[in-house]
C-alpha cells in the first residue's frame, strides 16, 4: 500500500475485498450443498437399478433389453447362460454379432415390427453357440420415447424345444402305428403266388387282377436278385434283406423282405411266404440323417469352440480342429482322458480328475464346470470354461459325454483390466472426496480468517493505528496468496488429468529463477539462504510442469528446514539416460516412516508449527511420473532433508 492513500481509499478497497469473499465463501457453500445432493441420487439410482436386476435374474426365461441400434442394453443371467457368455460381455454387443447369422434372419422381420410400435409373438427355430437347434417362444415389447418413437424393446424368450420334440415323437409314433401292418405274400416252390393280403395290394398299387399266378421275380426291378432270393430260400431255408421293388405303374420303392420256407411235416417245401415292409422314407430319412449328421459333424468340428467327445471308461472318442489348434495337442497325444489330465493340468490332476469323473454321475443335461487353467503344449497357460452334455450311449452302452469349452483367456485379461481400472477409479475417487473437503476446509478457513480482518478494518477502520491497520492488510494479502497458491495448484491437477504435454528440452536455468521468484517475499521473510550451481543439465519435461515441482520442493525447503532455512539446488546425471535434480535443506530432517508417508495425498508433518495442506508433493509425483520420472527423498533425523526428481536426458549440452 502506498503511503500517499488516504485512509478513505483504503476502505473502499477493503469493502470491495470484503465483498468479493463474501460472494466466494456463497459460492463454496452452494457447491457443497450440489455435491452431498449428487451422492445422495447417485445412491438411490444405484439402489433402484440393484433391485432391477436382481428381479431380471431371477426370471428363468431369457431376457433381453434392445436398442433401437439393435445393442444389447441388458440381459438377465438366463440369457447370457444361454450364449456362453457373461451379461457384462453382451453389454452393447450387436444383436447380429451374438446370434447366429439364421437365427437373426429368424427374427429380423419382428424386430422390424416391434420398432413400429407393435407387440411381437412367435415361435422360431434357434441356435445356440454350440450349433445346436433349439426351439423357442419370443415376445417383444415396445419401449415408447417421450417424444413418441420406439427407443428401446424388451425381448422375452422361452425354451419349448422339449415340447416340440414331444410333439414331433408322437407324429412319429402315430405314423409307425399307421404303417405298422405288414404286406404278406405266399407262393409256391416254384415262385408263384399263391396269396397276399389287402396290404400287398395296397403297397404295390395293384387291384388284384391277374395277381396271383404270376412269379414273385416279376414284382421286383432286378428278376436276378429276386431269382437268386429264391435260391437261397431254398438252400438257407430264409432270406431277411432288402429288395428294389417296381409296381405296375412302373414305379419303384425300397422293401424290407423276411422270407421263409414253408415245409410240410415231412419238411418237404409247401412253398414260400414273405413280409414286406415299404422302407422308402426310411432310406431317404437314413440318407438325410446321414447328410444332417455328416452337416453336424462339419459344424461341430469346424466350431471354434474346442470339443472333446469321451466315453466314461475315460476313452477319448474324438476331439476338434480347435481343440488341438488351442492346446496343440492331437487326437493322437491324448487318446484317454488320463493323457489330457496329465498333459494339461499338471499339479491340479487329481482334482480334474475327480471333476470329470463325476461329470458321469449327474442327471442333468448340461453341466457348468466352470473354468480351468490349461498348459498347451507350447507350455502357454490358457483359461478354458467348460460345459459339458450327456451323448448318448456306444454301441457297446458306454455312455459318452461331450465337453466343449471356450477359451476366456483374453477375457479374463480384460477382466483383470477392468477391475484394477475400477480399483484404480474407486481409489482416485475417494482421493478426490478427501481432497474436496480438504481444499474446501482450507479455502473456507483462509476466506473467514480474511474476511474477519476486512470486518475488523471496515468497522473500526478510523480509530484503529495504522501499524495495525497495515497488518491485517498484510494478514488479508497473506491469505490471499495462499488461496492463490491453491487455486495454482488445482489448475495444474485438472491439467495432469486431462491434457497431454510434448516432452520438450528444457533450460533448468530459467525454470528455477522464475520458481525463487514465485517464492522472493517467503525467501526473505525467513532470511533464507538458496545455493546452486551455475549450469545445469539438459533434460526433458514440459516447463511449467516442472517450475511446480521446483516451487513446491522449494516451498517445503523453506518451511521445514532449519533457522535460517539454507536451502541447496543441484543435479547430476545418471545411467540410464535419466538426469537426477535435488533440493537439499538444513531442517531436522526426518524418519523413515515419516519418509514413506511423505508423497501420499494429503498427508501432513505435524512436527512442525507451521500447517500446510497435503497436496503439494502428491502433485510433484503425478508430475514427475507423467513425466517419465520418479521422486525419492533421503533424510536422516537431525541431519536434514533431500528432495529429488528424475527426468529424461535430452542429450543436449548443458
Amino acid at each position: 500500500m502506498s503511503d500517499d492513500k488516504t485512509k478513505d481509499q483504503l476502505s473502499e478497497e477493503l469493502t470491495e475485498v470484503r465483498r468479493q469473499l463474501a460472494e466466494a465463501q456463497l459460492r463454496i457453500t452452494a457447491l457443497e450443498k450440489s455435491l452431498a445432493m449428487l451422492a445422495d441420487t447417485r445412491q438411490a439410482l444405484q439402489q433402484r437399478q440393484e433391485e432391477l436386476e436382481q428381479i431380471i435374474d431371477t426370471s428363468p426365461a431369457l431376457l433381453a433389453y434392445v436398442n433401437r441400434e439393435l445393442r444389447y442394453i441388458h440381459v438377465n443371467q438366463a440369457y447370457a447362460e444361454w450364449y456362453g457368455a457373461s451379461r457384462e460381455h453382451l453389454a452393447g454387443k450387436r444383436v447380429a454379432d451374438i446370434l447366429s447369422p439364421a437365427s437373426y434372419a429368424g427374427i429380423l422381420p419382428h424386430v422390424n415390427k416391434v420398432l413400429s410400435g407393435v407387440p411381437v409373438a412367435f415361435e422360431n427355430i434357434s441356435y445356440t453357440p454350440a450349433g445346436e437347434l433349439r426351439a423357442v417362444r419370443a415376445s417383444y415389447t415396445p419401449q415408447i420415447a417421450p417424444q413418441g418413437f420406439v427407443c428401446a424393446f424388451l425381448a422375452t424368450v422361452e425354451d419349448i424345444t422339449e415340447r416340440k420334440k414331444i410333439e414331433q415323437e408322437l407324429r412319429i409314433k402315430d405314423l409307425a402305428i399307421t404303417t405298422a401292418i405288414n404286406a404278406i405274400a405266399f407262393s409256391d416252390p416254384q415262385g408263384n403266388l399263391t396269396y397276399v393280403n389287402a396290404a400287398f395290394l395296397e403297397l404295390w398299387r395293384d387291384d388284384g387282377d391277374e395277381v396271383l399266378g404270376r412269379s414273385v421275380i416279376s414284382f421286383w426291378q432286378k428278376p436276378e436278385a429276386a431269382a437268386a432270393v429264391i435260391q437261397a430260400l431254398l438252400a438257407q431255408g430264409q432270406w431277411i434283406g432288402e429288395l428294389k421293388a417296381r409296381r405296375t405303374d412302373g414305379s419303384t420303392f425300397d422293401a424290407q423282405v423276411v422270407a421263409h420256407m414253408v415245409m410240410d411235416v415231412k419238411d418237404k417245401p409247401l412253398g414260400m411266404m414273405a413280409s414286406f415292409i415299404d422302407i422308402t422314407e426310411r432310406k431317404q430319412a437314413e440318407a438325410a440323417l446321414r447328410e444332417s449328421e455328416a452337416r453336424f459333424r462339419r459344424a461341430v468340428f469346424n466350431a471354434p469352440f474346442p470339443m472333446i467327445i469321451h466315453a466314461e471308461d475315460g476313452e477319448v472318442i474324438d476331439i476338434n480342429e480347435a481343440w488341438t489348434e488351442l492346446s496343440g495337442y492331437t487326437h493322437d497325444d491324448i487318446r484317454t482322458i488320463s493323457d489330457w489330465i496329465e498333459k494339461a493340468y499338471e499339479h491340479r490332476k487329481e482334482v480334474v480328475a475327480a471333476d470329470i469323473a463325476r461329470l458321469f454321475e449327474t442327471t442333468e443335461k448340461r453341466i457348468n464346470e466352470g473354468e480351468y487353467t490349461i498348459k498347451t503344449r507350447g507350455n502357454e497357460e490358457r483359461v478354458w470354461e467348460f460345459s459339458s452334455a450327456p451323448l448318448g450311449q456306444l454301441p457297446d452302452g458306454r455312455r459318452l459325454m461331450i465337453s466343449i469349452a471356450i477359451d476366456v483367456t483374453d477375457r479374463k485379461a480384460v477382466e483383470r483390466a477392468l477391475y484394477e481400472a475400477n480399483a484404480e477409479l474407486h481409489a482416485r475417487n475417494e482421493e478426490l472426496d478427501a481432497f474436496g473437503h480438504t481444499v474446501a476446509h482450507d479455502l473456507k478457513n483462509l476466506l473467514s480468517r480474511a474476511i474477519g480482518y476486512a470486518e475488523v478494518l471496515e468497522l473500526d477502520f478510523t480509530t484503529l493505528p495504522e501499524d495495525r491497520v497495515r497488518k491485517y492488510l498484510r494478514r488479508i494479502a497473506r491469505d490471499s496468496r495462499k488461496m492463490n497458491g491453491i487455486v495454482d495448484e488445482l489448475l495444474v491437477l485438472s491439467g495432469l488429468r486431462r491434457v497431454a504435454v510434448p516432452l520438450l528440452p528444457v533450460d533448468m536455468q530459467p525454470v528455477i529463477a522464475e520458481a525463487l521468484q514465485r517464492l522472493a517475499d517467503v525467501i526473505e521473510a525467513q532470511e533464507a539462504t538458496v545455493k546452486g550451481p551455475d549450469t545445469w543439465p539438459m533434460a526433458l519435461g514440459y516447463s511449467p510442469w516442472i517450475e511446480e515441482v521446483w516451487v513446491n520442493y522449494l516451498s517445503n525447503a523453506l518451511k521445514y528446514g532449519g533457522t535460517p532455512p539454507v536451502v541447496t539446488l543441484g543435479a547430476q546425471i545418471e545411467a540410464g539416460g535419466k538426469v537426477r535434480f535435488w533440493v537439499r535443506d538444513n531442517g531436522p530432517g526426518l524418519t523413515p516412516e515419516e519418509c514413506q508417508r511423505l508423497f501420499t495425498p494429503f498427508t501432513r508433518l505435524d512436527q512442525v508449527h507451521i500447517r500446510g495442506y497435503g497436496l503439494g508433493l502428491s502433485i510433484v509425483k503425478r508430475i514427475v511420473e507423467k513425466l517419465g520420472g520418479e521422486v525419492a527423498v533421503n533424510s536422516e533425523p537431525g541431519k536434514g532433508s533431500s528432495f529429488s526428481f528424475t527426468l529424461p536426458s535430452s542429450g543436449a549440452p548443458a
